[in-house]
Parts: structure tokens; C-alpha cells; sequence
């Protein structure tokens, strides 16, 4: 009886958790929460799939934190091409919402650890170089 009782006691407090795919960070915490559908931590629909995009994430070290972005670091000028960075998110990066995967973001995108966010958001996909997808 006691082991049925213990039981019981486990899965009210397991219960929960064990049933949430995807976590995230709440703003302004270290806490996660489920960011299942009908979450309030959670604005975002779950995709139909999260299937990878094609490129790469942008490295933290890459990352170069703005009011008005998230923009690549360009390590060394290119021929040929015009000078600058290669801005990888509109906006402050802690507005942006949470990903889970890249299912959550437009297809030109990846869901990646930001530094700025200091969470995984949706950023531009990067080649395996490190351009941009369509600078190639």
C-alpha cells in the first residue's frame, strides 16, 4: 500500500514534466518552463515538423549584440563584395520569441543559441563558410 501511495505521489509531481516536449526559458529568469501549445510562457504554435534547415548557426563568438540587432561579425573583407555585417536578426535579441527547433522558423533561418538572447532563437542560416545563403 505504501509503495501504491509513493507511486501515486511520484506521478502527480512527474506527471507534468513528463509529459512536455519542448522547454524554454522564461524572460527574465534562469527558470525553464513547457512551451507546449497553450502554454503561457509559450506565444508560438508547435510546427507541423521539425525537420533541420539547410546552413549553419551563426557561433556566440560571431555574434555581435546591437539595439537594432543581432549582426555577424565579419572576420575579414571580401573582393568584390560590399563591406559591413550581415545582420542575422531584426530587433533587440531578448524580444525575439524562444525555438525549439528550426521547425519553428522561416526556412531561411536556423533555431540557435544566441549570446544576446541568452536563448535559442530563429537567426539567418549561415553556409558552411559562415556567408550568408544567398551571397554565394
Amino acid at each position: 500500500m505504501l509503495r501504491e501511495a509513493l507511486l501515486v505521489v511520484v506521478l502527480c509531481v512527474l506527471g507534468p514534466a513528463l509529459s512536455c516536449k519542448y522547454w524554454c526559458k522564461i524572460p527574465d529568469s534562469t527558470s525553464y518552463k513547457c512551451c507546449d501549445d497553450n502554454h503561457p510562457y509559450y506565444t508560438n504554435k508547435v510546427p507541423p515538423n521539425h525537420d533541420p534547415h539547410d546552413g549553419r548557426c551563426p557561433e556566440e563568438e560571431e555574434q555581435v549584440c546591437k539595439s537594432s540587432g543581432i549582426f555577424l561579425a565579419i572576420k575579414k573583407a571580401k573582393v568584390a563584395k560590399t563591406s559591413g555585417t550581415v545582420q542575422l536578426v531584426s530587433g533587440e535579441g531578448k524580444q525575439q520569441p524562444n525555438c525549439a527547433s528550426d521547425g519553428y522558423c522561416s526556412q531561411e533561418q536556423k533555431c540557435c543559441p544566441s549570446k544576446c538572447a541568452r536563448k535559442h532563437i530563429c537567426m539567418l542560416s549561415l553556409n558552411k563558410t559562415g556567408n550568408h545563403e544567398d551571397e554565394d
